[in-house]
């Protein structure tokens, strides 16, 4: 399986240790503080349509919700449910706004959505366009191994 992560941050804007040196927003209570209600959606959909191609290069149809944390009870999702792929960016977009959280997984892929908008993915194989249309978005893609995966 390859591995993604999927972010708004500039690579070249980290040290060698790979931390993030610029501040920037980095979650949905920042809208109207730290950026606009329209920036933020411009990023979000972003993020929604780059998940959506990288699902579409998986084989399952469906994605089971796993590890799932929603401490206030607002998650319509149920741990283990099998989730369509076309539904996934509506799961996303709630994780991306720190509704709840949990982790997406397929047979063959997975979403983790981690802290301050990191997006980690995974699927069978590097698909060149997938990673063209993501960072046409202006998102960056990097190789890099999500730190939510349970390795076998």
């Amino acid at each position: 399986m390859h591995e993604f992560r999927v972010t708004k941050y500039n690579p070249e804007n980290r040290n060698a240790a790979g931390e993030y040196l610029l501040d920037e927003w980095t979650e949905f209570s920042d809208v109207g503080k730290r950026v606009s209600l329209e920036e933020y959606e411009r990023v979000e959909n972003a993020y929604l349509q780059s998940a959506a191609d990288f699902t579409g290069t998986w084989r399952s149809p469906f994605a089971r919700v796993t590890d799932l944390q929603a401490p206030n009870g607002n998650c319509t999702f149920a741990e283990k449910e099998g989730i369509p792929k076309f539904d996934i960016p509506a799961l996303v977009r709630s994780l991306l706004r720190s509704e709840f959280w949990c982790k997406i997984e397929a047979d063959d892929g997975f979403i983790h959505i981690g802290w301050d908008f990191y997006m980690y993915l995974g699927c069978p194989a590097i698909d060149e366009e997938v990673i063209k249309r993501t960072e046409a978005r202006g998102l960056f893609v990097e190789q890099f191994a999500s730190p939510y995966r349970e390795v076998d």
